[in-house]
């Protein structure tokens, strides 16, 4: 079902049997007034050629020092009297060789050879012409010129260097990824890349191709494999490192590819750590999040500051009684203190970033500092009221509620339709627009825009399912609407 202004997306995919133009029609019955069904007509032109490789990528060349590669087109066909030409780039590009003439039934190939002239990217493109209804098949040519002493080139990693944020001793970062780059005009195998102490590499999350940190890895001409780099330190201050991998000699000389990896240990922590705060409503304070600070370390250390920016982060320390940060300053080993932090938007909507930076002194390798994110997002929607349903009788009886909505900013508050998510969402439903009375989901009536000050209704029918008694019942319902904290959730529940 789709309401008013609400769209969906239907897939279509062409897996051609024969060759050549293929029509067809995609037909969509609904119940609308005009237009019914709607057919949309489709068109492919199916191929009996396979072309390897395509696009051809030669990598770098060295100027006055020519490449051939081939492309081997498969299939039966009948070829032009010409039956490959080049545009684009044809001073550096030129046919060396080809057997794809006549009337083919298996297989043929097409020599391309690059001699640049001159340093920098060179394109061209190839075109076969033959039989098939897919003529001319197009064989996009790329490759880069370089001048003697440009040997790094050949081989790059991406990116070229590291250096990881502050991080806390005998914990490890974020995955930086990093991608090697095989510019050359010939397949190149790499050992594992290894990594020197401080830093540790892993392929979690990463899509082929990849590059085996526990085996050889063979890379295609022009071709890439990742893998990902973190940094694990396990003594305050700087820890400089390298990454690297070796190879046979790739015809210019080189045989390894090294890059420099760098990044601080941190002795002290904070949990937790972002400080994140749900959205808060403009003007308004949030309740405190209390966050504790550690020395991890070895050595005592003195706490001389813990300074919040912007100014819509505070520190506070309501409710510690002892070993707050105000009081407990000198830290041994493992020892900690604790503090509040609370968040008020003021006026502006949206995304707030900031940071907690503490100062501290008494490490030996001269770390002096550590910074905690804070996130938390202004809000102007207000929720009221409560989806808590209680005990309703079992076998399908239903009951309705309500929450209002209230815009406290100044710029009107637009909707789109809630959903209902959760383990129990099958037993509640959003109850459309109606005027009443009783009036359902206002926030839905079509074109609202909730002006400041005003409010609107989203209703909620709960249908207490047979044979779960007592069961809570759990669910969300999710408000969205054109605020920047969009969507909303309210807990629901209910009972038979």
């Amino acid at each position: 079902s789709l309401s008013n202004g609400a769209t969906c997306t239907v897939d279509v995919y062409f897996a051609p049997t024969t060759s050549g133009i293929i029509k067809g029609t995609l037909t969509i019955a609904d119940n609308a007034f005009f237009n019914s069904p709607l057919v949309v007509n489709l068109q492919g032109t199916a191929t009996g050629l396979t072309i390897t490789p395509n696009p051809l990528a030669f990598g770098v060349v060295m100027d006055g020092s020519p490449a051939t590669l081939s492309v081997t087109v498969t299939g039966s066909t009948t070829y032009a009297a010409t039956s490959a030409t080049l545009s684009g780039d044809t001073t550096d590009y030129s046919i060396a060789s080809n057997t794809c003439t006549g009337h083919v039934t298996t297989s043929c190939a097409i020599g391309i050879t690059f001699n640049p002239g001159t340093v920098g990217l060179h394109k061209a493109t190839l075109a076969i012409h033959d039989s098939d209804p897919t003529s001319a098949q197009l064989v996009p040519i790329t490759g880069t010129g370089c001048v003697s002493g440009c040997s790094s080139a050949y081989e790059t990693f991406t990116p070229s260097s590291i250096t990881f944020p502050p991080e806390t001793i005998k914990l490890t970062s974020a995955n930086t990824k990093v991608t090697f780059t095989n510019n050359n005009s010939t397949s190149l195998t790499i050992t594992k890349p290894v990594a020197t102490a401080g830093f540790k590499l892993n392929t979690t999350g990463l899509s082929a191709p990849i590059c085996s940190i526990t085996a050889s890895t063979v890379v295609a001409a022009g071709g890439t494999c990742s893998f990902n780099v973190t940094f694990s330190p396990t003594v305050s201050g700087t820890t400089n490192g390298t990454v690297k991998t070796t190879f046979p000699n790739d015809g210019h000389g080189d045989t390894s590819l090294m890059m420099n990896v760098s990044g601080v240990g941190v002795p002290v922590s904070f949990t937790p750590n972002p400080i994140a705060f749900k959205p808060q409503l403009l003007n308004t304070a949030s309740t405190n999040t209390k966050v504790t600070f550690k020395n991890v370390g070895t050595a005592t250390l003195t706490l001389t500051g813990l300074t919040p920016s912007p100014s819509n982060y505070t520190i506070n320390y309501t409710g510690i009684s002892s070993g707050g940060c105000n009081t407990v300053t000198t830290l041994a080993a493992n020892a900690m203190c604790t503090f509040n932090v609370a968040f008020n938007p003021g006026a502006t909507l949206g995304s707030i970033p900031g940071t907690v930076t503490a100062n501290f002194s008494g490490d030996p390798n001269g770390v002096t500092q550590d910074v905690a994110n804070v996130t938390g997002t202004g809000t102007a929607v207000k929720i009221t009221g409560g989806l808590a349903f209680g005990t309703v009788t079992p076998g399908g009886t239903s009951k309705i509620l309500s929450v209002t909505v209230t815009n406290e900013g100044s710029t009107a508050v637009t909707f789109s339709t809630p959903t209902i998510t959760g383990t129990a969402a099958a037993q509640y439903s959003v109850v459309g627009y109606a005027v009443g009375p009783p009036a359902y989901s206002t926030c839905l009536a079509p074109g609202l825009m909730l002006a400041q000050t005003k409010t609107c209704t989203v209703s909620v029918q709960f249908t207490s399912p047979a044979g779960s008694a007592g069961a809570a019942n759990p669910a969300d319902l999710n408000i969205f609407d054109s605020d920047p904290a969009s969507p909303q959730v309210v807990v629901a529940s209910g009972k038979d």
